[in-house]
């Protein structure tokens, strides 16, 4: 498919990226080391695992072996049913004792990987209950009518993986997807997020008085639509969340997906539901600001976050997507290639990230999200989507600074010894030439480059893997194309100066645009400013039809170019603009000011994102 499958995507999609702003440049500095937030290291284990995770289900022998060595993968997240547990005579609102007396199957997986992965790092996401435990005269079963039983009862499932499996599960949810009626009965009442957050709170006590060490967070939201309504989606359930729950959790859980957008014309024109869809790219970034201001003004800090699934939906049968199977696979391998690279940008603030692919699915063998699909023969072949852990297998290392010029091209960096990675995401509908500017100290030089990368070319995914790269200035990318450049240096570099990423908030969020001159305060440790290597605004806007005009915006009271049009014609965008700021007009208190051109929508965060010096860093001398 010419143009790749971006084109698919309802048109405000091009409009909200940027696209069309022609060649771009992507810096790599070698002559500093990052961190973000305190956060030099990759930490594979927060992005490099599966759902389903290896030995915790029946996953055919064999497999193990290509996920735990050849992609270096670690467990992801399994889901936990007790729908069909037996009721005890005795206690009719209780399970059977002798359910827990024998090993649980997730006890006995766990232990299999226990043998060879004694630091297992998995989540552990609870679901529905049996019947007779459930809420009756609903639509949907499942949801525990006794929260108390209901919190015993999860904490006799831990007590049994520690019994048969010496361990348990480092992460657990409370309720996967604890927003949606399925799995929550009481969705659609007016109390249905107290009632959330009490269960929430009630299970999380529980198991944290038997089990200290075991992280235990929520809701699981299966959206992050959430300026949906003028923000009253926020408000209603993670804004609501985080103010009633947010102590009780050690986390904060949503997933996050890239939808095929509906198929009707009014859909089209930006009707019921005709939204963008698309969470990667400037949305995410704008809900992780928004969690990470709430949590400073509700709780005192930030509570860290599980993106326990994520991906793309483009399932044939599911979406009534009159496509091919392999453009289903593309839509969940784009949208996990785009949104690692926006989770590798949010170390300090990301706990574990799990790409919704499973290894096996013998109840659904259409799904898009498989990494083996059951041939006729019934033989195991590979899908598409092993292309994404194949891409970053040997991803690794501490990360340096790498900045792109584009909002739609998105670039990370990182060294691991002689060995520079650059990740690059391309979510244009127009193939880019991209110059790469390299700052490598005097001594140091590039004996080798390779190029492996996935795009969706002629209807089918084209993988290229460790092709030889000859010109290390300049590199190509298609339409909605990843890719991971590595370049071998001549020898190690002694020192790295390295550099710490922070931001600062002001306090309002979600404040309503009313086209007339509105200020915000942003305040900078003193003893931080003298060491600003550079600083950027990240301003968080949401509005219906996006921007039709830029605002009139001021540091100081000095002009402000804040370009916001390339929004124009999204049905209901929010998203994040980045302007560069010029840090010597940076003070301890910093005043920023914006008209827009009429009344409408919301700014959800401002912010200011700095760097400093930290020091230098002794790494591998010679």
């Amino acid at each position: 498919m010419a143009g790749g499958m971006i084109n698919q995507f309802l048109f405000g999609i091009m409009l909200s990226l940027g696209v069309g702003l022609g060649d771009a440049q992507v810096t790599v500095d070698l002559t500093h080391e990052l961190s973000i937030g305190g956060v030099h290291e990759l930490r594979r284990a927060r992005y490099f695992n599966t759902h389903n995770a290896p030995r915790w289900g029946a996953i055919p022998k064999g497999l193990h072996e290509v996920l735990e060595k050849e992609w270096r993968t670690t467990p992801g997240r399994s889901m936990w049913h007790l729908k069909s547990a037996p009721r005890d005579p005795d206690r009719p609102d209780q399970i059977a004792s002798q359910f827990f007396e024998r090993p649980l199957a997730g006890s006995f997986g766990l232990k299999g990987w226990q043998a060879d992965h004694p630091n297992t790092d998995m989540i552990l996401a609870f679901g529905r209950f049996p019947p007779f435990m459930s809420v009756q005269g609903r639509k949907h079963g499942g949801t525990p009518r006794d929260f108390a039983a209901a919190a015993a009862t999860l904490q006799r499932v831990l007590q049994n993986f520690q019994t048969h499996a010496g361990c348990g599960p480092a992460y657990v949810e409370v309720l996967n997807e604890s927003d949606i009626p399925q799995n929550f009965c009481w969705h659609w009442d007016d109390d249905a997020w107290e009632k959330n957050c009490a269960y929430h709170n009630l299970v999380a006590q529980a198991i944290k008085s038997e089990f200290p060490e075991v992280l235990v967070g929520g809701p699981a939201q299966c959206t992050v639509r959430y300026h949906l309504r003028d923000f009253q989606a926020w408000n209603r359930q993670l804004g609501y969340f985080i103010a009633n729950s947010g102590e009780q959790m050690d986390f904060l859980s949503f997933h996050v997906y890239d939808f095929k957008v509906l198929q009707s014309e009014a859909d089209r024109r930006g009707g019921p539901g005709g939204d963008s869809r698309l969470a990667s790219g400037p949305r995410i970034g704008a809900v992780f600001d928004l969690v990470e201001q709430t949590c400073q003004a509700e709780l005192g800090a930030m509570k860290p976050i599980v993106v326990s699934e994520y991906g793309g939906l483009g399932q044939e049968k599911q979406f009534k997507w009159e496509g091919t199977r392999a453009e289903a696979e593309w839509m969940n391998l784009r949208a996990c290639n785009a949104l690692l690279v926006d989770l590798l940008g949010m170390p300090d603030r990301l706990l574990k990230s799990v790409p919704f692919m499973m290894p096996v699915a013998p109840w659904n063998e259409d799904y898009s999200f498989l990494l083996w699909r059951k041939q006729d023969d019934g033989h195991l072949a590979r899908t598409s989507l092993t292309r994404f852990y194949e891409l970053f297998r040997d991803l690794e290392g501490g990360r340096i600074p790498v900045t792109s010029s584009q909002r739609n091209l998105r670039a990370q960096g990182f060294r691991d010894g002689q060995v520079v990675h650059l990740v690059l995401n391309h979510m244009g509908d127009e193939a880019v030439e991209i110059e790469l500017d390299h700052l490598l100290p005097a001594d140091l030089s590039y004996v080798e480059a390779t190029r492996s990368s996935v795009a969706f070319v002629d209807g089918q995914v084209r993988y290229v893997n460790d092709e030889p790269l000859v010109d290390v200035s300049r590199v190509r990318l298609l339409p909605d194309e990843t890719a991971c450049l590595r370049f071998r240096l001549n020898r190690m570099p002694k020192k790295q100066p390295r550099i710490d990423e922070r931001r600062v908030y002001a306090q309002e969020r979600i404040v309503p645009i009313t086209g007339e001159n509105q200020t915000f305060t942003i305040a900078i440790p003193p003893q931080e400013l003298e060491q600003l290597a550079s600083a950027t605004l990240r301003l968080g806007v949401a509005r219906t039809g996006g921007f039709q005009q830029n605002p009139v915006s001021s540091l100081q009271g000095e002009p402000l170019p804040v370009e916001l049009q390339w929004s124009s014609g999204v049905p209901t965008f929010w998203g994040t603009v980045e302007i560069p700021l010029d840090a010597a007009r940076l003070r301890a208190e910093n005043e920023l000011a914006f008209q827009f051109d009429k009344p409408g929508g919301q700014i959800s965060t401002v912010s200011i994102v700095y760097r400093v010096a930290v020091g230098s860093q002794v790494t591998n001398e010679d």
